[in-house]
This record gives C-alpha cells, structure tokens and sequence, in this order.
C-alpha cells in the first residue's frame, strides 16, 4: 500500500475499496477482509496525524465499523490474521 505508506490516506482507502469490488466477484472472502482490514488501518493512523478532535473521533467511529466489518468477514472463513491489529469489541 503505497498510498498508506506516504500518508495518502484517502487515496489508500479508494484503492482498498476498488480491491473489495474485484474480490467480491472473484469470491475471496480473505482478500475482502484484508483490505477491510487495511482501511481501518488507515483511519487509525489518520487520526493518530490530526489534532482535531472532531476528526479524530469521526475516524474512530469508521475505523471501528470496518475492524468489525472485517472480522465477520474472517470469522466466516476461520482466519483472524490482523484481528489483534484493531481488536474491537
């Protein structure tokens, strides 16, 4: 992830999602969470840059959907790689 690498964060997440449409028609459940997984990533590290709290709320309350979109989507398949990256209960 280039993107998420130098700080590009909108663009990362635009890449992660155009990779979900790809993954959804070729079936791959692991593929899809991953990149689920990657956008909460980058979230997190969006709002570990900001100082603006409103910001950085409204990223937490993304990055927690798709840390939980992304777990049901490894729960499916039995594979928690990356669920202690953005453990969310």
């Amino acid at each position: 992830m280039a993107h998420y690498s130098l700080g590009r964060f909108e663009e990362a997440r635009k890449s992660c999602s155009d990779s979900i449409k790809i993954k959804l028609d070729l079936g791959d459940v692991d593929g899809i969470a991953e990149s689920e997984n990657a956008i909460s990533l980058t979230f997190t590290q969006e709002g570990l840059k900001t100082n603006e709290k409103e910001k950085l709320r409204r990223n937490f309350l993304k990055l927690s959907n798709m840390a939980r979109i992304a777990l049901d989507s490894r729960r499916k398949i039995g594979n928690f790689r990356g669920y202690a990256q953005n453990s969310v209960t």
